[in-house]
């Protein structure tokens, strides 16, 4: 995955910025005041749990296949798409009866 220094700069303050987007939307939710302890439950319990999520698999996509890496290993590339399938949902687990990371 040959990118330019630039692209690899760009690829890199983007990710920043969704960090930064992630944590002022996760403030901002805590923040609101719900009409219903329900609704505020339901946030709390679910919706900040899947940023979350999102966050830890885009952090993990970066640190185990940063885009200045030329020649990634088949067990990154591999480490990386289980990544990309949990954010999409799919049970990588059960599918292959295997830990998600490991062994």
């Amino acid at each position: 995955m040959p990118y330019t220094p630039d692209q690899i700069w760009e690829i890199g303050e983007m990710h920043a910025e969704w960090l930064e987007r992630e944590s002022a939307l996760t403030r901002r939710l805590f923040a609101h005041l719900f009409e219903s302890a329900r609704a505020r439950e339901m946030m709390q319990h679910g919706l900040s749990r899947r940023l979350a999520d999102l966050r830890h698999g885009v952090d993990r996509i970066f640190e185990v296949l940063p885009p200045d890496v030329n020649d990634p290993s088949q067990r990154d590339v591999r480490d990386a798409t289980a990544v990309n399938r949990r954010l999409k949902g799919t049970p990588y687990r059960r599918a292959i009866g295997t830990p998600f990371w490991g062994s």
